[in-house]
């Protein structure tokens, strides 16, 4: 009974006891903590680097090489080299108007596919006289044309042990839009 009471007024290790059960949780905290900064940091510099490459797409500038090539480059440029310049998707499309970005429009599906065929009827919601599926036509656009461009970027996680709680496989899809109207630049 004496070795008992002596064994429970000894606080020797106790510290060491503690940590083991509070240190793995405080450095788990602290990774997942560094591990959101850094998804933060790469989706602040895809916007910064999407908002810089819109500003050089509206100015119709070919001085300095093809307008898209250009513009991927100021996109890989504002990542710091925090970002693979190889994995970063740039796209691209002009619009008639605002308005018709993401317009999709509704129609009769008589065959039930999911798809819209030639001939199905649809509601024309902006007027124009065609079908609209909410995606533009590819390229930078002229004077005066509203330009989407959007940027994508497949992030992955940096410690192993944080990727299965990040499905699949640890990868968050960073994503950046911005949506622009050309100046009147004169046509090349």
């Amino acid at each position: 009974m004496r070795r008992i009471a002596r064994f429970s007024r000894n606080k020797d290790g106790a510290a060491l006891i503690e940590f083991a059960l509070i240190g793995p949780i405080f450095l788990f905290l602290l990774i997942a903590l560094f591990e959101t900064a850094l998804v933060f940091l790469a989706s602040a510099l895809l916007e910064g680097g999407i908002r810089e490459a819109s500003r050089f797409g509206i100015t119709g500038r070919t001085d300095l090489g093809a307008r898209d090539a250009v513009i991927q480059r100021v996109i890989e440029d504002n990542s710091v080299g925090l970002l693979n310049a190889n994995d970063i998707e740039v796209t691209s499309e002009v619009f008639e108007s605002f308005d018709d970005i993401g317009l999709v429009e509704e129609f009769d599906d008589a065959n039930g596919n999911g798809l819209r065929d030639p001939g199905e009827n649809f509601t024309d919601t902006n007027g124009n006289g065609r079908y609209d599926n909410g995606e533009g036509v590819p390229g930078v656009g002229g004077p005066q044309d509203i330009v989407l461009y959007s940027v994508t970027y497949d992030w992955q996680l940096i410690t192993p042990f944080l990727r299965p709680l990040v499905p699949p496989d640890g990868i968050i899809v960073l994503q950046a839009r911005t949506a622009v109207r050309n100046e009147p630049f004169p046509q090349p």
